[in-house]
């Protein structure tokens, strides 16, 4: 079932600059923002990834692919 966050981070998508091209956390590859199909969000910031894998694994060990601030 769809979540208010899930609306969170599909308003702070839309809310994106379209042209920006973002690193896939996981896979380190570059990603579109406006044409990314896998995207989610932790602690406040939209991640985009290249692939539904690579989504995943980011979603099960997120702290492993940012760098902690």
């Amino acid at each position: 079932s769809w979540t208010a966050n899930q609306d969170k981070i599909l308003a702070l998508h839309y809310l994106n600059d379209g042209g920006v091209n973002l690193l896939d956390p996981v896979f380190r590859k570059e990603v579109h923002a406006r044409k990314a199909r896998f995207l989610t969000g932790y602690k406040g910031k939209i991640y985009y990834f290249c692939s539904v894998c690579s989504k995943k694994l980011f979603e099960e060990h997120p702290e492993k692919y940012i760098k902690i601030k």
